[in-house]
């Protein structure tokens, strides 16, 4: 696996940074050796000169794809962002493995620069290979196939649009405070179709059901990246932001061309049973019973994730902040808080 990126700015830069001059729009270059084969991409000692900026924030960005001789991807696209100016170093040895196998030859490795902030797209990088044992799949226009993995208009920073694999991005825990990603403005309008949210506060999910996860938040009128869709058209895998997603096709406007989409696995987490308790300063126990130790007390207007129940659900084990533990576990009445259980997961008999 690659190790951090390692940046070196130059005085030069540094000096013209702090005096406000413009940084050339000259082509991205250094000296970049990968060596591609059937697991993944290897360098041989690589630099990348960021010499672009595509931002319009003294920044360059730049991706690095790989697909397949059939255009499937190899990895999810890598984008980055660094001062112009910056070396973006790969020692030798260092790589990276596929995340998905390849299915045809031959290999491709590509590292662009994009257009943006009035300069063109640039590839800087193109490299390709074959695996043994592979098939040819046949003639294919890489740049249309690489066109597929990632939308490379930039404001501020690259959107880089993600496979269709079903992967999720991670459920909020406990009480998180929901993000509200957004998409960059005009980003998707070189889609053949994208949805537009038609309702406020709709909730982005690890599925398609209310029974999956919370991710985040996305307002009405956000416009979402759709990469995908379950069996029956109700629900809509799609990219905001940085995140990745289900979300209610009820609440969405479809726009443009979705025939195409695919249907794609639900791999999200359900949700977890909680316990919402109101009022402030309930006791918690170490047993089941008020003649137990009390643990601590616990804040009120929160969740708490349900660990357990006693045989006749009066009393719950719940996962609770006491002191400097934020995961201590401890027993509380039933009639002290209301369960939430939307996707009606077993709770566990505990006494």
């Amino acid at each position: 696996m690659f190790n951090r990126y390692q940046i070196r700015l130059t005085l030069l830069v540094v000096f013209l940074l702090a005096l406000g001059v413009a940084p050339l729009a000259q082509a991205a270059g250094g000296s970049l050796d990968f060596t591609v084969d059937c697991n993944g991409f290897t360098s041989n000692g690589s630099e990348l000169m960021l010499t672009r900026d595509n931002t319009g924030q003294l920044q360059e960005a730049f991706t690095i794809t790989a697909i397949d001789g059939a255009g499937n991807a190899l990895l999810e696209p890598i984008s980055d962002v660094f001062f112009v100016g910056g070396t973006v170093t790969w020692e030798d040895g260092e790589g990276y493995e596929w995340t998905r196998d390849p299915l045809y030859n031959p290999l491709h490795l590509q590292i662009v620069s994009p257009a943006g902030n009035g300069l063109d797209e640039q590839v800087v990088y193109d490299v390709s290979a074959n695996c043994p044992g592979l098939a040819k799949f046949g003639a294919i226009d890489a740049l249309t196939a690489f066109g597929r993995q990632a939308l490379r208009l930039l404001t501020g920073e690259a959107f880089v649009l993600q496979p269709a694999d079903g992967e999720v991005s991670d459920a909020l825990e406990v009480n998180a405070i929901p993000p509200r990603p957004v998409n960059p403005q005009d980003v998707l309008e070189d889609q053949p179709g994208y949805a537009v949210v038609n309702t406020d506060n709709l909730y982005l999910r690890t599925g398609d059901s209310p029974s999956y996860a919370v991710i985040g938040i996305v307002d009405g009128g956000t416009e979402l990246a759709v990469l995908g869709r379950n069996e029956d058209l109700t629900w809509w895998y799609v990219q905001v932001g940085g995140l990745r997603g289900w979300v209610s096709g009820q609440f969405l406007v479809l726009r443009g061309d979705l025939s195409g989409v695919p249907e794609v696995p639900i791999l999200g987490e359900l949700a977890v049973p909680t316990l919402y308790v109101g009022f402030p300063n309930n006791a918690v126990y170490a047993g089941p019973s008020m003649l137990e130790e009390v643990v601590c007390t616990i804040p009120g207007n929160r969740e708490f994730k349900v660990l357990g129940r006693t045989a006749a659900s009066d009393w719950y084990q719940i996962e609770v902040p006491c002191g400097a533990d934020d995961s201590a576990e401890a027993w509380i009445l039933a009639d002290r808080g209301l369960l939430r259980n939307p996707a009606g997961v077993t709770i566990p008999e505990l006494d």
